[in-house]
């Protein structure tokens, strides 16, 4: 039915949305120094964000601030692969920018990007 269609394509919307809005929870709680909840918070957020086929805008964001919370929780090589998520959503999309001064400042001047990358090289250093 037409309402059911309907009812689909927002679900289908709102998914992101609470994404994102588990990523700003996450990095809330991390401030509060609750890691414990940050992991909660972020992990819902990745349940939700598995049923998509891809989460689009905020995808790097919410796999740095779910990095931080296992980071936070005593789970570094959990935390480990989502820095490297993070690391290499920023690289295929800066690949795909033509622009060099546009590609410089998608991987330099964007904060979540700028500590993708850092944390995932921290994450490997010996």
């Amino acid at each position: 039915s037409e309402a059911r269609r309907a009812a689909t394509a927002l679900a289908d919307a709102a998914v992101p949305l609470y994404v994102l809005a588990q990523a700003a929870l996450t990095e809330a709680l991390l401030a509060q120094a609750r890691a414990d909840a940050a992991c909660r918070a972020a992990e819902d957020g990745a349940r939700a964000a598995a049923t998509l086929a891809a989460l689009g805008e905020g995808e790097i964001l919410f796999a740095v601030m779910h990095g931080e919370a296992l980071d936070a929780a005593g789970r570094p090589a959990e935390a480990s692969i989502r820095f490297e998520h993070a690391r290499q959503a920023v690289l295929r999309r800066a690949a795909a920018l033509a622009d060099p001064e546009v590609r410089e400042a998608w991987t330099q001047a964007v904060a979540e990007n700028v500590q993708a990358v850092a944390r995932a090289e921290e994450s490997v250093a010996p």
